[in-house]
């Protein structure tokens, strides 16, 4: 297995949700009107929502609200530990400017069955800007309801203050070039002193942008003067999955890739997916995906933000056991499999679930639940230790007496 190592000056993650300080904060409508929520570096869907601190790079939020009445949305930031819950910090230790700023720039949709206004929020902006590195939320609410959010949306910024290398490799501690993949790395900090790394730093890998999939507060395996080393550590042991299935419906006239039909069934269009078999147990078979990503497009207009419909997305899985609970994840799906449930159908012997999404291309994966938190792709998409996956490292410092994490570090480690 050949493995890239990408060294990028900005970074991803679509995931995490505000609420009580119980639960991590992930990126998620909290409202039926939301869709279609993109948190971009410059506008980039291959780029990670992470910028660095007194950067040029810049976060752009965009989402749609299937309302139109009421356009005007204000937002408001929240500074978050590393754990992805509320930070302990005021608006006036992690912001320039003033929270509870008006979302200026929003259009109508144009000619499309399924009618919305489409919202962008760049940040930093002239009103607020990040005082200090780590994670963040911003939060959407309409004007005349600031206690009744409407959406979540996570980005980090980042210092870069360490080196981190690693590697991905099919050889596990669990197993060899079966059903796994290990990651092991370094991390340099040449510039900075810890007096005792184990309390002060926190890591974070998760496996294609998934929270479901990461592993949190992983620690070091040997502690060195300005080195901390990651290996042989279980932790760090992945199942390797398979390549995620794709399908397109960026036309209303034909289906594209992985679409059995589309027609209009008032009041909007109905895109049927081809039947999807069970992966597991089986050779696997390789296909270019984008690790769960999706793109927003039409080929029916010549601005995908505001011309691009929605449709009814069909899914259809056929199988000859229950397998109950099983859920659809991807990015559009936030990766919150709890929101894209499968139900089976016994007169059709197929799971089935009914989604509504826009014009563009799709990444999609079917995962069973283990229990309320965890979840696995072994029963449908099977395990194949050559499967091409993405592996965020995420490095968090918290010095003695401070009040929040500071984000000094990340990489990606890309197998192919």
């Amino acid at each position: 297995m050949n493995i890239k190592i990408l060294f990028l000056t900005v970074f991803c993650f679509t995931s995490f949700g505000l609420a009580t300080a119980q639960h991590s904060i992930h990126t998620q409508p909290l409202s039926d009107e939301i869709k279609s929520i993109q948190i971009l570096v410059n506008d980039d869907p291959f780029l990670p929502p992470i910028i660095k601190l007194q950067g040029d790079d810049r976060i752009i939020l965009k989402f749609d609200k299937l309302s139109i009445e009421e356009p005007r949305l204000r937002y408001r930031i929240f500074h978050c530990t590393a754990n992805w819950q509320k930070s302990d910090l005021t608006d006036i230790d992690f912001l320039n400017g003033f929270n509870n700023q008006l979302i200026e720039d929003y259009r109508f949709s144009e000619n499309t069955t399924v009618s919305y206004i489409h919202y962008d929020l760049n940040f930093p902006n002239r009103q607020v800007s990040p005082k200090v590195s780590g994670n963040y939320a911003i939060e959407v609410y309409y004007e005349t309801a600031p206690d009744d959010p409407l959406l979540q949306a996570c980005f980090s910024v980042t210092e870069n203050q360490v080196r981190i290398q690693g590697s991905v490799s099919g050889n596990t501690d669990f197993d060899f070039n079966k059903a796994h993949q290990q990651i092991s790395f370094e991390i340099s900090h040449p510039r900075l002193s810890f007096h005792d790394a184990k309390r002060e730093i926190m890591v974070t890998v998760l496996q294609n942008n998934c929270l479901n999939f990461a592993r949190k507060n992983v620690q070091p395996t040997y502690i060195y003067p300005n080195r901390l080393v990651f290996e042989h550590n279980p932790d760090l042991i992945f199942e390797a999955g398979n390549e995620y299935r794709r399908f397109e419906i960026q036309s209303r006239r034909y289906g594209g890739m992985g679409v059995e039909w589309i027609r209009y069934t008032h009041p909007h269009y109905v895109a049927m997916l081809n039947t999807d078999e069970v992966r597991a147990n089986k050779t696997r078979q390789y296909d270019q995906d984008q690790n769960g990503r999706f793109f927003l497009r039409t080929t029916d207009g010549d601005d995908s933000d505001v011309e691009a419909d929605y449709f009814e997305v069909l899914f259809n899985l056929n199988s000859q056991e229950s397998i109950y609970p099983l859920h659809v994840i991807g990015d559009f799906t936030y990766n919150n499999p709890k929101n894209f449930v499968l139900h089976f159908d016994e007169a059709t012997q197929k799971y089935q679930l009914s989604t509504l999404l826009k014009q563009g291309f799709y990444n999609y994966l079917y995962v069973s639940a283990q229990d309320d938190e965890h979840y696995s792709m072994s029963q449908i998409e099977g395990n194949y230790y050559d499967t091409s996956n993405e592996y965020l490292i995420m490095v968090y410092h918290r010095p003695p007496a401070s009040r929040f994490d500071k984000l000094i570090g990340w990489q990606l480690l890309k197998t192919e």
